[in-house]
């Protein structure tokens, strides 16, 4: 729910509109999608774009008498028209929030925090109170839908949580390259720094590390989502020290519209099997199991 981010959700708006024939004075109907800032024009709501556009920056203006818009680009110009007073309104507000959304304009980005294949993190400072955030940089692939598909789905998941043991989602910003997600900074590191700094736990010191992340997945499996990636370096602390509080991050996640078969990614920790596509109450019934050799890894040395 856009009401868990800071600065509001990437636009995500389409339908039919009017756009002014280039050769005759006459109008054309046309599909419009407006995906975060990038807009693109389709002959058919189903068919393949015929150009797409990066809104960022445009100057976008309205007519209101006649209900026409103006997107003004460095390299192209497009005017549409509404037929619909309310569709008129939404498409205006959408472009021009869509025009000025950008990244720098709330967070001073710095220092790199952590790297893997396929994003970055670094520390995100912001301009106006100064609270520091981390934040996941992803590289877009063009040629890689499938994998955009899955991360806007991840997305959408964290849109909809809000847990204490849970790394909080404060903003995404979206370009035509990159993907920003604003997270909570944890300032301990991951439970496996804090292992290899402490050495192993005794029971006393591990049980409200465990029940941390047991409230943790049982809040996500109440929201029908399943982690599946439960390891200790995507388990992060809240200080260098103990005792500490502990949330999980780093989680590809499945809802219940998800793909049929569950693949994990951490074999040493998962479940010794593969749940077929049935309820999401018996996929979730693994990830418990993967909280044991969590805290067996704790607790051992």
């Amino acid at each position: 729910m856009a009401e868990n981010f800071r600065h509001g959700v990437p636009e995500d708006l389409s339908g039919w509109m009017l756009k002014r024939n280039r050769v005759m004075p006459t109008k054309k109907k046309r599909y419009f999608k407006l995906a975060a800032q990038v807009l693109s024009s389709h002959v058919k709501d189903t068919s393949q774009a015929s150009w797409e556009q990066s809104v960022l920056g445009a100057d976008v203006s309205g007519s209101s008498r006649r209900m026409r818009i103006t997107v003004t680009c460095p390299d192209r110009s497009v005017r549409v028209f509404l037929t619909r007073r309310d569709d008129y309104e939404a498409w205006l507000d959408a472009l021009q929030k869509a025009s000025s959304r950008r990244i720098e304009e709330h967070y001073e980005l710095g220092s790199l925090l952590g790297e893997g294949a396929f994003a970055r993190v670094v520390m995100g400072l912001d301009r106006t109170t100064l609270q520091q955030y981390a934040v996941k940089v992803i590289e877009k692939q063009s040629d890689d839908a499938q994998g955009l598909e899955f991360i806007w789905r991840e997305l959408n998941v964290m849109k909809a949580v809000n847990h204490p043991n849970i790394v909080r989602t404060y903003d995404i910003f979206d370009t035509r390259t990159r993907l920003y997600i604003v997270l909570e900074y944890m300032p301990g590191g991951t439970l496996a720094d804090l292992l290899k700094h402490t050495g192993r736990f005794t029971e006393a010191q591990a049980r409200p590390v465990l029940r941390d992340i047991l409230r943790g997945v049982a809040y996500l499996h109440s929201k029908s989502v399943v982690h599946r990636d439960l390891k200790l370096k995507n388990i992060l602390c809240d200080r260098r020290e103990l005792p500490v509080s502990v949330k999980l991050a780093g989680w590809p996640t499945l809802s219940v519209s998800a793909p049929s078969l569950v693949s994990y990614s951490s074999r040493r920790l998962a479940v010794p099997i593969t749940f077929p596509r049935r309820s999401c109450a018996r996929r979730c019934t693994g990830r418990p199991w993967t909280c044991g050799p969590v805290a067996s890894s704790c607790t051992s040395s």
